[in-house]
């Protein structure tokens, strides 16, 4: 009997690679013993970055290095530090300007008021005169308002108003920025109650000078510098002026340093 040759084994299937020990992979959870005694762990790999002190591996976003002991949060708080600003807008001339040009229309007063007394003549009707135009001036002259804007080294941003009348200064008023979502630049051609009551003055003293300053100062329409609310609504009045450079310089400046938006 011819006994037929066994047949051949198959192939073995290739064996897989040893999987990575678990002991060099980092561990991500840790169980315990709380439910069936059988704690068990997580292994796997955790993106690393290089500690900027001594450039060593390190785990990303970990408040300390293993290596060197740097604290990287402490560094971060230590290394935000905000450049100091001061800047200030009075509305129209400054004051010293003001001044000098107060100080001016006293010397045209005196003069007149001195004319009399060179003339011989009866000097009660030009001192009163005199009296209601220095008044008058002043009034014209230091009644203005003021913004202004500071930051600390810390990042703390006041914003203060103030407005003068007849150059005495009033109490500076804190405008409570936090509370508005932006600021933008809107076109108004209202006219303050102020600005109405200078130019009744001026037009009862005087029918040109009413005339003008109506022409200069109320005719032309103005630009408000607004702090908005709920999606964009102006809501509180920074500055109101005429000139478009003045009005985007001080919205610029304002929502760079408050990191307020600039809406359009």
């Amino acid at each position: 009997m011819q006994v037929p040759d066994p047949p051949q084994a198959k192939s073995e299937i290739p064996a897989k690679a040893p999987a990575q020990p678990a002991g060099e992979r980092e561990i991500l959870l840790t169980g315990t013993n709380d439910d069936d005694f059988n704690p068990y762990t997580v292994r796997g790999d955790i993106p690393t970055a290089t500690c900027p002190e001594c450039g060593k591996a390190i785990h990303e976003g970990v408040p300390k290095c293993k290596h060197c002991g740097v604290d990287f949060e402490a560094k971060r708080k230590a290394e935000r530090v905000f450049a100091p600003v001061d800047r200030e807008w009075e509305n129209g001339w400054p004051l010293q300007k003001r001044i000098k040009v107060f100080a001016i229309l006293q010397v045209i007063n005196l003069a007149v008021l001195l004319a009399p007394l060179v003339l011989e003549q009866s000097g009660g009707l030009f001192v009163s005169g005199a009296i209601v135009s220095a008044g008058l001036q002043a009034f014209l002259l230091g009644t203005f308002d003021r913004l202004h804007l500071t930051r600390n080294a810390k990042g703390k941003v006041v914003l203060t108003q103030m407005w003068r009348f007849a150059f005495i200064a009033g109490k500076p008023q804190t405008v409570r920025w936090k509370e508005h979502e932006g600021i933008r630049i809107a076109e108004s051609d209202e006219i303050d109650l102020i600005d109405w009551l200078i130019g009744a003055i001026l037009f009862f003293y005087g029918v040109i000078p009413g005339i003008l300053f109506w022409w200069y100062v109320l005719r032309p329409d103005k630009l408000d510098v607004m702090l908005c609310k709920d999606h964009g609504c102006p809501a509180t009045l920074l500055c109101r002026t005429t000139n478009d450079q003045r009005a985007r310089e001080i919205m610029t400046t304002i929502s760079e340093v408050a990191m307020l938006p600039a809406l359009k």
